[in-house]
């Protein structure tokens, strides 16, 4: 049944995901060993938190899931 099916985020594509708007959208240069978790419960308006190094000093990102297909937007890093 339907009711038992618990729907997650890939987390090896969030990570991906996450590297590519700090480069692209934030203009983060250097950015390496970005680390989500590896299972998220697709649910919207839930938010977890990424750890990342830009330029060599740790960082960390707020996820935040937008809808429930799975879409997410990536906070700034702090």
């Amino acid at each position: 049944p339907g009711w038992f099916v618990t729907r997650v985020l890939d987390g090896a594509a969030v990570q991906e995901g996450v590297a590519v708007v700090l480069t692209d959208d934030y203009g983060a240069d250097g950015v390496a060993d970005v680390r989500c978790p590896g299972t998220v419960e697709i649910v919207a308006g839930a938010t977890f938190t990424c750890e990342a190094t830009i330029d060599a000093d740790p960082v960390t990102v707020p996820v935040r899931i937008t809808d429930d297909a799975g879409g997410y937007e990536v906070g700034r890093p702090v």
